[in-house]
């Protein structure tokens, strides 16, 4: 009898994980409800990774989408990842495109500032390990009062990278990629969580963590004193990744205690094959 309970414990535990994720971190209670008008001493913020804007064939018709979709969920700071100039504009004519909503603009690498304030900075910090790096940008919301955004890609997973006959080249290119990037994403993720402590202004870390929820890089951000602003504010299903059966969320803008989450959507436009993460915030003691 106890051998029997045994087994369907170890049978109700994968089953019992799985619910945590689905239901406890990936989703949350009630429905999303429309994004409210945009109230003052809001600030409202976006996270988009791009790198199939072009998925359908018409990138440019696609981006015009995208800048509309800024207006109309008034997004104030949009943030995108993999920009690349290899669809049908170079980066000027990227630009002209949001140019009446955004009169801040900035591309560093892979990443697009777009914001309704002053960019004072925009860098590329480098990583510890050298493995990449990540956009450091400093906004003036005021004159007494600035923002500091860290604008993240971690490494991807890999695995899309293979194909072909050989079942087991394929099986064995997969492995390898997988659990090297997965090392690679955990020490991108320690020296993020290190840069972090040393902010001491209101701070959004924010991008394609290629991370699903309770993963190493995402409990690394919790234990850097942010919070998940999805979980904080959010509703319904929160996969920000529209293939693989829309299941995983790894798109996320977490935030640390200057700030006050007052909500969190996932707003899908079709326009990627990320969905974009749109959280509004105040700032404390302002």
């Amino acid at each position: 009898m106890k051998r029997k309970i045994f087994v369907l414990v170890l049978i109700l535990i994968p089953f019992v994980l799985l619910f945590l994720y689905f239901f406890l971190l990936n989703s949350r209670p009630g429905t999303p409800l429309p994004l409210a008008e945009h109230s003052k001493g809001e600030l409202r913020v976006a996270t988009l990774n791009i790198n199939w804007l072009g998925f359908n064939k018409k990138a440019d018709a696609t981006a015009r989408r995208l800048a509309s979709s800024a207006k109309e969920n008034a997004i104030d700071v949009l943030l995108l990842q993999e920009y690349k100039e290899h669809w049908n504009f170079n980066k000027r004519e990227f630009a002209a495109l949001f140019r009446k909503e955004y009169p801040y603009f900035s591309i560093e690498d892979e990443c697009v500032c777009l914001s309704k304030f002053p960019i004072k900075s925009h860098k590329r910090v480098k990583y510890s390990d050298m493995s990449g790096s990540f956009s450091d940008i400093k906004l003036a919301l005021d004159k007494d009062s600035d923002l500091r955004i860290f604008a993240v890609h971690l490494v991807t997973t890999g695995i899309n990278n293979f194909s072909g006959d050989d079942v087991e080249i394929v099986a064995q290119g997969v492995w390898s990629t997988y659990f090297g990037n997965s090392e690679i994403r955990r020490n991108q993720a320690v020296s993020l969580s290190e840069k972090i402590g040393y902010v001491r202004t209101p701070l959004l870390v924010m991008g394609d963590f290629n991370s699903v929820p309770g993963s190493f890089p995402y409990r690394k951000m919790l234990s850097a004193s942010l919070k998940d602003s999805f979980l904080s504010k959010g509703k319904g299903n929160g996969s920000t990744y529209r293939y693989l059966y829309d299941l995983f969320r790894i798109d996320y803008i977490f935030y640390n205690d200057d700030l006050e989450c007052i909500s969190s959507h996932i707003v899908d436009d079709e326009i990627s094959d990320h969905k974009m993460v749109v959280s509004s915030f105040v700032i404390k003691n302002i």
